[in-house]
């Protein structure tokens, strides 16, 4: 997102208007590139050839995407991660951290987080208080976005997770401040929940038709939202991800390869041609 300075739950105002208006134009650029980059990791790559009228297809992909992810995370995650967070003595706290990391599965959501944040370039994980403890949720990078101080980049004004559907929408925005009647002092400690819902009247998902409604705000002691960069990325926000370079690499060798199939069905068993010339003799 666009740098921040102040938040604002009045849905009327211009301050409001003008911060969803950037965050859905920035949205829509990132969620394109996440969906590509997925779309490229499971094998769905842009056809390098068009098929024939006759329904023959010479494209030829070979999915260089999916196994440079799998080898980054594999090499990434190795054996899993082990906790020692005190003492040798007392082995309390690196029994509670290890049976919590047990219970969320942790050894598949590193890799999971991991995958995912070499095809997005971002991770995002929200906590949750369960039944049996702290209960750890990756966010995909679709639905989560940052606003941050444009003086300190590291400093997150506010987090937004957003899923909008072409009927509905539901936002939830995780504020730095404490709430001082309906508005927020972002100078103070501590974080606000704000959340949001839509009926959105138009067919797309960024149309600035949305007119969102403040369902209500709570205060939070801590901010559930921990995120990090992939690969640092100094001049902006969001860290880059590991297969940018490699779309582009794979998109030619499946040019090369889909263009050798074409040029070998053609020629590589050429038929033999007979030319009868005919001689008058006058």
């Amino acid at each position: 997102m666009p740098e921040a300075t102040q938040y604002t739950t009045n849905t009327g105002s211009k301050q409001f208007e003008q911060i969803d208006e950037a965050h859905s134009e920035e949205m829509h650029e990132r969620i394109e590139a996440i969906e590509r980059g997925w779309r490229y990791y499971n094998g769905r790559h842009d056809l390098p050839l068009k098929p024939q009228k006759d329904g023959y297809n010479d494209n030829v992909i070979v999915n260089h995407v999916e196994a440079l992810a799998d080898r980054i995370t594999a090499f990434l995650v190795g054996d899993g991660v082990a906790f020692d967070v005190g003492g040798d003595d007392d082995q309390t706290n690196d029994d509670v951290l290890s049976a919590v990391w047990e219970a969320n599965h942790g050894d598949t959501l590193t890799e999971v987080l991991a995958l995912a944040g070499a095809i997005e370039g971002h991770c995002a994980v929200r906590v949750e208080q369960g039944e049996a403890g702290p209960k750890l949720n990756r966010i995909k990078g679709k639905h989560f976005s940052a606003f941050w101080d444009p003086f300190n980049v590291e400093r997150v004004m506010w987090y937004r997770l957003q899923h909008v559907t072409s009927a509905a929408g539901k936002r939830i925005d995780y504020v730095r401040g404490r709430l001082n009647g309906e508005d927020i002092d972002q100078s103070a400690d501590g974080w606000v929940e704000v959340s949001y819902r839509t009926d959105n009247t138009s067919t797309s998902i960024f149309s600035q038709q949305m007119r969102w409604k403040l369902e209500g705000a709570q205060p939070l002691d801590y901010c559930p939202v921990v995120d990090w960069q992939n690969i640092a990325n100094p001049n902006g926000y969001y860290g880059k991800s590991d297969i940018t370079g490699a779309i582009k690499l794979n998109d030619a060798l499946n040019f090369i390869l889909s263009n050798m199939q074409r040029i070998i069905k053609h020629h590589a068993s050429p038929k033999t041609v007979g030319l009868v010339l005919a001689v008058a003799i006058w």
